[in-house]
C-alpha cells in the first residue's frame, strides 16, 4: 500500500473507505493527516470533500494529468474539464479491478 504521506495536491487516488469508496478522485489541497477531494460532479471543486489520508491510495500524479492537458494548471481547473481528466485517466486504466 502507499505511503499516504506520498498523497499531495494534483494527485489522482482513489477512496478506500466511506461512501465513495472505490471513486476516483483529484486531490485539491492536503492538510496534515487530512486531503480535500473532488470528482468534478458530486464533489465539485468548489466543495471539496475532507478525507483522511489513509482513507485515500495514490494512483497517478499530477504530472499524468499535465501530460493530457497541454495548459494544465490546478487554478484554472474546471469541473467539467476535472471530469473529463479523470474520466480519460479510468479508460486507460482499465486493467484495474478496484477502478468502477
Amino acid at each position: 500500500m502507499t505511503d499516504c504521506r506520498m498523497i499531495k495536491r494534483g494527485d489522482v487516488v482513489i477512496s478506500l473507505g466511506g461512501r465513495d469508496s472505490g471513486c476516483v478522485m483529484f486531490v485539491a489541497s492536503t492538510d496534515g493527516e487530512y486531503a480535500l477531494v473532488c470528482d468534478g460532479k458530486k464533489r465539485p471543486l468548489e466543495k471539496p470533500k475532507r478525507k483522511k489520508l489513509r482513507h485515500l491510495r495514490r494512483l497517478s500524479s499530477m504530472s499524468y494529468l499535465s501530460d493530457k492537458s497541454d495548459e494544465f494548471d490546478i487554478s484554472d481547473m474546471t469541473n467539467r474539464r476535472l471530469r473529463r481528466l479523470l474520466r480519460e485517466y479510468v479508460e486507460e486504466s482499465t486493467g484495474n479491478d478496484i477502478i468502477k
